[in-house]
This record gives C-alpha cells, sequence and structure tokens, in this order.
C-alpha cells in the first residue's frame, strides 16, 4: 500500500513498525519486465515508454509496481535495501514479534542485465525516478 493511502486509512501509532524494501529504480524496472516480457512483446525501450505512458493515466498499473518507491515511504517507515539482503529487515521483524530467524536460501538469483545501452533510455528512467535515486542514495552508473 502507497504511503498516500496508509496514512489516510491507518493511524501511524497503530503499527509497532513499517518498513519498506527498496530497490535501484533501474533494476526493479527490469526486473518488471522480465517478469512480464512474454505478455509485453516489445523492447525494452519500447515497454518503458509506453508504461511509463501508461503509469500517467493510471499510477497503479501493473499491481504498484512502476510507482516510485519513495511513494511508498512515511516519516515513520524504516527502508532497507534489496541489494543489502534480506537478512536485516526478517531479522528486526523477528525481534519484534519474537520468532526466531528462519532460514532463508536465495533461490532465485538473476543476473543483472542492461538490455539496451541507450543514454536517451538511462535518462528516462532516471528523470521517472528521480526522487527514489534521491532519497535512497542510488546512483545511475
Amino acid at each position: 500500500m502507497h504511503a498516500e493511502l496508509l496514512e489516510a486509512f491507518v493511524s501511524h501509532d497503530f503499527c509497532d513498525f513499517t518498513f519498506a524494501l527498496v530497490r535501484d529504480p533501474r533494476e526493479r524496472l527490469i526486473s518488471e519486465y522480465k517478469m512480464r516480457k512474454d505478455k509485453a512483446q516489445l523492447p525494452f525501450k519500447e515497454w518503458v515508454v509506453s508504461t511509463f505512458g501508461r503509469y500517467q493515466k493510471n499510477p497503479y498499473v501493473y499491481d504498484n509496481h512502476i510507482r516510485p518507491q519513495v511513494e511508498f515511504v512515511t516519516k515513520y517507515t524504516k527502508v532497507f535495501k534489496f541489494e543489502e539482503g534480506l537478512s536485516a529487515p526478517v531479522s528486526e521483524v523477528c525481534d519484534l514479534v519474537g520468532q526466531e530467524l528462519p532460514n532463508m536460501p536465495h533461490k532465485r538469483k538473476s543476473i543483472s542485465f542492461f538490455p539496451e545501452e541507450d543514454r536517451e533510455l538511462l535518462d528516462l528512467i532516471f528523470d521517472f525516478y528521480r526522487e527514489d535515486y534521491e532519497a535512497f542514495n542510488y546512483s545511475l552508473s
């Protein structure tokens, strides 16, 4: 649930803990493309342009997976980075609820790729996710 809805319907003191797991915006977008590639049937750049256009009409497009991540974070949200692994957020939640840390093998490792080294495309992604890059200290390189 993005922050605007969360804050409208749930008082911050109702929850003991809120957290977000953020990811490099470019890698997150590539992951979404790979997940939908069979249905998309477009080259990556065309898919990005089309998807950003769809987002302008409906920010819930692709189940909210295109929405900038800053829109999911409130001032009470603890942010963890996907690239740093899941141990820290899972450990913190387990401590909070009094559970032991489970064994969590990483089964779905993917190789990072950028299908088209294209400055125009990189700029488009950076402009769309500028707030994410700045808020979560990600580099465009």
